[in-house]
């Protein structure tokens, strides 16, 4: 998990939601209008992650019947691999969305 993870790339990682943040608030504004849009806008990255995990699963089940089979799996593996990368961006939007919606909240007299 996290512990095998090297340092240098959860800097990059950072780097990587801070940059999409600034490209998200620059095109769209710093704040959500509302609590309903945040949320809203949430759903819509967290769902486009969930996709590319069914889509990396699917890519997954082949390789294993391709495997069995002794039949080939380099295209399965592209799959994933590229798939993967996809994920990681849709995961760095939701943590960006979580930012603006987080910076949406802040000067609000709402419970915390």
């Amino acid at each position: 998990g996290a512990r095998m993870f090297a340092e240098q790339n959860f800097n990059l990682i950072s780097q990587a939601v801070e940059n999409e943040h600034k490209k998200m608030c620059s095109t769209y504004g710093n704040k959500y209008h509302s609590e309903h849009e945040g949320y809203a806008v949430l759903k819509e990255e967290i769902e486009e992650a969930e996709e590319e995990i069914k889509i990396i699963n699917d890519f997954f089940s082949r390789l294993w019947i391709n495997i069995k089979k002794n039949e080939h799996f380099v295209c399965e593996l592209k799959g994933i691999k590229g798939r993967s990368e996809y994920l990681a961006h849709e995961a760095f939007q939701v943590s960006a969305v979580c930012q603006k919606f987080l910076n949406t909240l802040q000067g609000e007299s709402k419970d915390d």
